[in-house]
């Protein structure tokens, strides 16, 4: 038995020992979404939502103030995100060809 499959050898639910083999079409799906999801996460930029806050609060009466705020994604996270999704491609594609 490799390395590998024995360091896959964790206790599972109820103590029992789950041997956990990593499904390659698995990965390579995963790895696809992630590159869409980078990709689009490097093309948005930053995304806008709306906050609202109490003003005034006379019992029944209520004034509140809604606020647009915009939050940056760092470039390095949309990286990461696509970087992390073609690693699991290219090894999802690898051991899908052997």
């Amino acid at each position: 038995m490799s390395r590998w499959h024995r360091a896959c050898n964790v206790p599972g639910v109820l103590g029992l020992q789950a041997r956990q083999e990593i499904d390659m079409k698995g990965l390579l799906g995963i790895g696809i979404i992630l590159l869409v999801v980078g990709a689009a996460l490097m093309v948005a930029g930053s995304f806008t939502y709306k906050d609202t806050d109490p003003v005034i609060d006379l019992g029944k009466v209520e004034i509140t103030k809604t606020t647009t705020k915009e939050r940056r994604i760092p470039m390095a996270v949309s990286g990461t995100v696509m970087g992390v999704g073609a690693a699991l491609t290219v090894a999802g594609a690898m051991k899908k060809g052997h």
